[in-house]
């Protein structure tokens, strides 16, 4: 999954270079899925188990240092005319890595609304969907297709 967000930004902000890019993501990706395959205590011993999750977590850090790399190189290109998109991004980056943002400290991991415990990434996936929405009918608008056709 991460792996897929990481080409469906790369392919939003139409990024063309670095060109090896896209390739070190599938690499990662399917290093990210064997690793935690192989991690699994059914599959492995426990000693052994613990190598893993440790690697996972070195290749999680280099997922989400390619994923700032791709929002880095879309603002670059794009600027920051579309700041929902921009919103979207952060609201999507912390709901895809839960645990990095918890050793920051800065947004608890888990909210108790009426009673009932919502985590932080339950809360940024639903504020992304209407953020995306809200940004997809606003870049709709303006696109130079629908201008056309509104002047007929």
């Amino acid at each position: 999954m991460l792996g897929s967000w990481l080409m469906a930004w790369w392919e939003w902000f139409d990024l063309q270079r670095p060109r090896w890019i896209p390739k070190i993501v599938v690499l990662l990706a399917l290093l990210y899925v064997a690793v935690q395959l192989l991690g699994l205590s059914w599959v492995t011993n426990p000693i052994i188990h613990t190598h893993y999750q440790t690697i996972v977590d070195y290749l999680r850090l280099l997922l989400l240092a390619f994923m700032l790399f791709i929002i880095y190189q879309g603002i670059r290109k794009q600027g920051t005319k579309d700041l929902l998109i921009l919103a979207a991004l952060v609201l999507l980056t912390i709901g895809l890595f839960p645990q990095e943002v918890s050793q920051l400290n800065v947004i608890p991991g888990i909210w108790f609304p009426f009673g009932v415990g919502v985590s932080r990434g339950q809360f940024c996936y639903a504020a992304f969907v209407l953020v995306m929405y809200i940004g997809l009918i606003t870049r709709h608008r303006r696109s130079p297709e629908i201008e056309a056709i509104a002047e007929k």
